[in-house]
């Protein structure tokens, strides 16, 4: 439990370091771009190919840039 609970606390840390450099980076910008389009066709689109074809990126790319903005793959996110 403590283990899990120090994890957390990490990735809170980190969450709250990129949001208090105040620095948008390409990489953020498009996650974001990439939740927006979630939020508006995930009742269309289930794929990790058509959210990546809307952003003119590989899926390959769209998973990685997930993965490192949020923990999780871009199929989790879909999913969820």
């Amino acid at each position: 439990m403590a283990a899990y609970l120090k994890i957390i606390m990490i990735k809170i840390a980190n969450i709250n370091i990129g949001q208090s450099s105040g620095i948008d980076t390409y990489e953020n910008h498009l996650y974001r771009q990439f939740l927006e389009l979630l939020s508006e066709y995930y009742r269309k689109y289930h794929e990790v190919s058509d959210y990546a074809n809307l952003l003119s990126i590989s899926s390959r790319k769209l998973t990685d840039l997930s993965k490192r903005c949020a923990g999780k793959g871009a199929k989790d996110n879909i999913n969820g």
